[in-house]
């Protein structure tokens, strides 16, 4: 099954632009034989329960350096500070909630995925892997049909703790593509078309607050843009 991905930084869409951080999902088994005790990982794929959950079961990795700290002033309240500069910071992060037990980030690296064929992608931690962000951040889950919506993931998660170090290539969360197909990544570049797309499942789910995914999934099918999104992306890969 052909999934076709985009990554990008910000939150402005650069028509045709390619990014070189650019990389797609690695396989979590794969992944873990590499970082692990291997013959551990050889032995489990004997259980079918296990690689049932392994199969097509993907990494997100960072694509850059970052220390965030969180502190409390007491004349300014919660904060939320890194070892980059400003610039960085505004370009990066977006704090959701900004109080002192409970600060909610999301970064502005943002992931598109979309198949080819109606399909559910969950998000989860990175739970089987050990960093300073998988330890010491709890990841926020989601699932999307990545057929019948189009739309960006990016990280969004809790801190645990007023420090997190996070390293280039240190896996931080998984992505589980409901399927026994083989998956099959395409990158592809934004279009002004993709991005008008892309805007108009944002401003329904913002005007209709109240819409479940289904009925945003419905309305998304019976104006065919399934088909207009595909039909896209298959003349804009990389």
């Amino acid at each position: 099954m052909d999934i076709y991905y985009n990554f990008r930084i910000g939150d402005k869409i650069e028509f045709g632009r390619e990014y070189m951080l650019s990389q797609k999902p690695d396989l979590v088994i794969s992944d873990l034989k590499k970082t692990t005790e291997g013959v551990v990982w050889d032995r489990y794929r004997q259980c079918p329960a296990g690689m049932d959950f392994f199969k097509n079961l993907f990494l997100v990795r960072s694509v850059g350096n970052v220390k965030i700290n969180h502190f409390t002033n007491p004349n300014e309240g919660a904060r939320i500070v890194t070892d980059r500069d400003t610039e960085f910071f505004d370009r990066t992060f977006y704090i959701q909630e900004y109080e002192e037990n409970n600060q909610v980030v999301q970064f502005t690296w943002y992931w598109t995925f979309f198949a080819e064929k109606d399909i559910e992608m969950s998000v989860m931690p990175a739970f089987m892997h050990k960093n300073s962000f998988t330890q010491n951040t709890i990841n926020l889950p989601g699932k999307l049909n990545i057929h019948k919506w189009f739309r960006a993931t990016q990280p969004g998660f809790v801190l645990k703790s007023d420090e997190v170090n996070i390293k280039a290539n240190d896996p931080m969360f998984y992505l589980k593509f409901h399927t026994d197909e083989k998956i099959n990544f395409k990158e592809f570049v934004w279009t002004e078309k993709l991005a008008n797309y892309a805007d108009e499942c944002i401003n329904v789910k913002y005007t209709s607050e109240k819409l479940g995914m289904n009925k945003l999934y419905n309305l998304f099918t019976r104006k065919n843009f399934h088909k207009k999104v595909l039909t896209e992306l298959k003349k804009n890969t990389v």
